[in-house]
């Protein structure tokens, strides 16, 4: 079966290093900061993206949030397809900003945002929505950055498999261990996903580490989440947030998807806890199947994550990483979802941790592995 991909470069502004008018602040104090944040703060992001909603007959400029940005902004004059516009609001957005343009007179379907300051200009094309893409369809997305070819396959194949997943939005965090084409012809080449988005978000992501405690300087993740709900996902049938370290399960062999749309919210949350392979051995790289332990403390926590109907109850919501609503909503007791601890390149930080006399094996978990992945195959063991 083909796969349809839309390969998509978002429409940003990106100021130059060197200019500190032209630099965004710092957030929070510095005794909060990883040791990492100067090196993976976004001080140069003034747009993500410019995008045209029909339905609501306006122009939308994502940003990160825009701090002492927000000056600059008001400063300049915009103009779409060549007609002065001013700035109709703008909307904060978690760890974003949302600049929204009305459309100028006889302007139907507007190609350009121009935009001039005394320090800086440009012009940006103006992007089109592709909703109808992704209408009616079980979709995951996820944010990714050099995790490997092969993980990507085996995670994809699983949902469709486990959960009946048929579309999928991975944002690609400017991976340099493949090329966009690789990436393209992996996920095509995985049996049942019939849509999905290439979404090149190549900007910072934001200071992170188990030290740090200045979440909000991490802007990209969470406003690519609400990027993906307004250009591409709102009609999909359902939409399943998980990273390519993260397999949702059932207790009963239900499908995510479909419980989420026969839920009363349009809405489940699940808990998660962390899953562990054995030390590699001779090189072997951890996959998904070797994955067959878990902690007998239970600890640490994992953050959960949800499914949504774009289209139920709680449409129109902002989508956030972990929630849309509240913190306090209940996790459904019939799902629940492994964080897998070696699928990872350590980008963030180390998670090589394994310590043997911690962990014990977990049933389900061996019964899944070896159901999706061959049973017996522990390339860990050598």
């Amino acid at each position: 079966m083909h796969t349809e991909i839309l390969d998509l470069t978002l429409s940003s502004y990106v100021f130059q290093p060197g200019n500190m008018a032209l630099t965004r602040d710092r957030l929070g104090e510095w005794r909060d900061r990883d040791p990492n944040y100067d090196t993976r703060y976004d001080y140069y992001t003034l747009i993500y993206d410019v995008f045209f909603d029909a339905d609501q007959q306006k122009v939308f400029a994502v940003c990160p949030t825009l701090r002492n940005f927000e000056r600059l902004v008001l400063e300049a004059e915009f103009a779409l397809d060549g007609q002065t516009v001013p700035i109709a609001q703008i909307r904060p957005l978690s760890r974003g900003s949302l600049i929204e343009f009305d459309l100028p007179p006889g302007v139907l379907l507007p190609l350009s945002l121009s935009v001039q300051h005394p320090m800086f200009s440009g012009v940006l094309p103006v992007g089109a929505t592709h909703r109808d893409m992704f209408a009616g369809t079980n979709a995951i997305y996820a944010i990714s950055k050099d995790n490997r070819l092969d993980w990507i396959v085996a995670w994809l194949s699983y949902y469709v498999k486990e959960h009946g997943a048929n579309a999928l939005v991975l944002y690609d965090n400017q991976s340099t261990a493949y090329s966009m084409e690789d990436l393209k012809a992996a996920i095509a080449s995985v049996p049942g996903i019939e849509k999905a988005a290439l979404v090149r978000a190549w900007f910072p992501f934001g200071p992170g580490g188990q030290g740090n405690t200045n979440f909000n300087s991490k802007f990209l993740h969470m406003t690519m989440v609400e990027l993906g709900r307004r250009r591409l996902l709102s009609n999909a049938r359902a939409v399943l947030n998980v990273d390519i370290d993260e397999l949702v399960y059932s207790r009963t062999g239900h499908s995510i998807f479909d419980a989420t749309v026969e839920s009363e919210r349009g809405y489940v949350r699940m808990n998660g806890d962390w899953v562990y392979a054995p030390a590699p051995m001779d090189g072997a790289v951890p996959r998904h199947a070797d994955h067959l332990l878990v902690r007998k403390d239970g600890l640490p926590k994992v953050n959960r994550k949800y499914c949504v109907a774009p289209t139920g109850p709680l449409e129109g919501r902002p989508w956030l990483t972990h929630r849309i609503v509240s913190r306090r909503d209940p996790a459904d007791p019939d799902f629940g979802f492994w964080h897998f601890r070696s699928i990872t390149n350590n980008w963030d930080y180390d998670r090589e941790d394994f310590d043997p006399e911690a962990v014990e094996q977990d049933d389900r978990l061996v019964e899944t592995m070896a159901r999706h992945f061959g049973p017996g195959a522990n390339a860990l063991a050598g």
